[in-house]
């Protein structure tokens, strides 16, 4: 199963979309990674870092939006990216530790997490934002 960036994604918030975009370059890079390697056990510890960084960096922005702007579900909206940031923070440790970790298991995660959130979680302030910043 291959993430693709499509237009069922866009926000039509730019920097939001420039973001998950990069997020969706990450994650591909890390699959295409894996596939080289054809390894179940052995994930590239950069890229895993370079995606957490990165995606840590949008959750701030994106919490700091929807703060400054009294976004109601602001709350809910944190908590979700705390409990992902949590998880791929496990990966990480996992993975200093030399502990084995099935790629296609990150890889779905990763997958199901960052669809389900744009479509689903993200799509939710994206009219209380336009409204607020127009």
């Amino acid at each position: 199963m291959k993430l693709i960036w499509n237009e069922e994604f866009l926000t039509g918030i730019e920097s939001i979309d420039e973001q998950h975009k990069r997020i969706f370059d990450l994650i591909e890079r890390l699959e295409n990674e894996i596939d080289k390697q054809c390894s179940t056990t052995e994930i590239p510890a950069e890229i895993i870092m370079e995606l957490l960084d990165y995606t840590l960096k949008h959750f701030i922005f994106e919490e700091s939006l929807l703060e400054q702007n009294d976004y109601p579900e602001f709350t809910d909206h944190k908590i979700a990216h705390d409990m992902l940031t949590m998880k791929v923070m496990q990966y990480k440790e996992d993975l200093d530790a030399d502990k084995q970790i099935d790629c296609s298991e990150l890889i779905n995660f990763l997958y199901e997490w960052l669809t389900t959130h744009i479509k689903i979680v993200d799509m939710k302030y994206v009219s209380f934002i336009k409204e607020k910043v127009s």
